[in-house]
């Protein structure tokens, strides 16, 4: 389970075309022994939206995180950065695809690509759903990853 929140610095709620903020995480090892690694980890994203015009966003995010590295003897940091593309499906329905990659650091050094595609439901103004799917694009990378999840906005 990976606990977020963001700090907006500026921009969001409809205010300039622009937004950057920080989403300082925390991944906890819930998980039972098969589906996780059993280790605390966590980082910083860094989120920039800029408003394209006609309704269309784009979203850039770098996140430096500190993981649990394969072989079990120590912390790797790890930078990952995304793009993403979004545009309005409804009133309440957003779409998007993004491109995310990440470089893994250590001895069992990765580089994970993806490209996913996926939809945010805002359900009220403070709580909204998302679900979608993540297409490997490296070995490194799940060949296919559907996801749901939640956010609560205080």
């Amino acid at each position: 389970m990976t606990v977020r929140a963001k700090v907006n610095l500026w921009g969001n709620d409809g205010e300039g075309a622009t937004a950057f903020g920080l989403i300082p995480f925390v991944k906890l090892p819930v998980a039972a022994q098969a589906l996780g690694n059993g280790a605390l980890e966590g980082g910083v994203g860094m989120p920039l939206t800029l408003k394209l015009g006609g309704e269309w966003e784009m979203g850039a995010q770098a996140t430096l995180a500190l993981n649990r590295n394969a072989i079990g003897n120590g912390y790797d940091p790890d930078l990952a950065f995304s793009a993403t593309l979004s545009h309005p499906l409804g009133a309440a329905l957003d779409g998007y695809v993004e491109l995310f990659g990440e470089r893994q650091t250590g001895p069992d050094a990765a580089t994970v690509a993806t490209l996913d595609f996926g939809l945010t439901y805002q359900v009220t103004a403070t709580f909204s759903l998302d679900c979608g799917v993540n297409i490997g694009l490296t070995k490194a990378a799940d060949d296919l990853n559907p996801f749901v999840g939640f956010t609560i906005r205080f």
